[in-house]
């Protein structure tokens, strides 16, 4: 564990939106899925539905993805899809619940993830890269894991992208993991003028200061972009009884 944050991590206000957007892994029909998922990142309920549709093709599969994983995508977008009003998702999600109780547990993303302020814990979940491109999410590096944070209540999540970590020491103490950390909008698109931490723990942004407040002021950065959109009404009446 490193004793001291200010040399090591570290923000910068014009790296986050600079992050490269690989292509999606995908063989068939690369182009639409550019398109879709172009909509979909605009909040195009209607395209989320299509990628939905797109994603159970199973002529375009990415290499090491299973049948299985395209089918937990495809629900995730349907499942978004019906959250943003689309009236024929929303048909399609009670329907899928009735005839399986267990639909919304089956999703790539937990569901609860995209409840605002639900569920914003940050590892509960990791994802690689080359998955989430595969399923039209293209502002991940497919070389690269993820883990998400559910939506919080200024519609934005945080990702922590691994970036190193340290051995534990011959006691077995001391290991400790490392993260690019930087916010999404709800559609999983960069928030330009939001910063990025670099190579941070999560014990840092706890404990020492530099980070603790260099984490505050990415926050902040965020609370404003996120004051600046607009937040779509959410459709949930899939939500199950507590």
């Amino acid at each position: 564990m490193r004793e001291e944050c200010s040399d090591s991590c570290s923000l910068d206000a014009n790296t986050a939106h600079k992050l490269p957007a690989a292509p999606p892994p995908v063989s068939v029909r690369a182009n639409e899925i550019h398109t879709l998922a172009a909509a979909c990142g605009q909040g195009d309920a209607s395209a989320m539905l299509r990628l939905s549709e797109y994603l159970r093709q199973p002529d375009a599969p990415a290499p090491g993805i299973a049948v299985s994983g395209y089918e937990a995508g495809a629900n995730m977008w349907l499942l978004r899809a019906a959250m943003y009003g689309e009236r024929t998702a929303q048909e399609i999600v009670l329907d899928k619940i009735r005839q399986n109780p267990r639909f919304l547990n089956q999703t790539l993303i937990p569901y609860a993830n995209f409840l605002p302020g639900k569920r914003t814990d940050w590892h509960s979940k990791g994802y690689s890269g080359h998955l989430l491109n595969a399923m039209g999410l293209l502002n991940f590096q497919p070389e690269e894991n993820y883990l998400l944070a559910g939506i919080n209540e200024q519609r934005t999540l945080l990702v922590w992208q691994e970036a190193d970590s340290d051995s534990p020491d011959d006691d077995g103490f001391g290991a400790e993991d490392y993260y690019n950390m930087f916010f999404l909008d709800e559609f999983f698109q960069f928030l330009p003028e939001v910063p990025m931490m670099y190579s941070v723990s999560s014990w840092e942004i706890t404990h020492m200061d530099v980070c603790k407040r260099q984490y505050a002021s990415m926050v902040e950065a965020m609370q404003k972009a996120a004051g600046r959109h607009i937040k779509p009404a959410l459709w949930t009446e899939f939500i199950p009884e507590a």
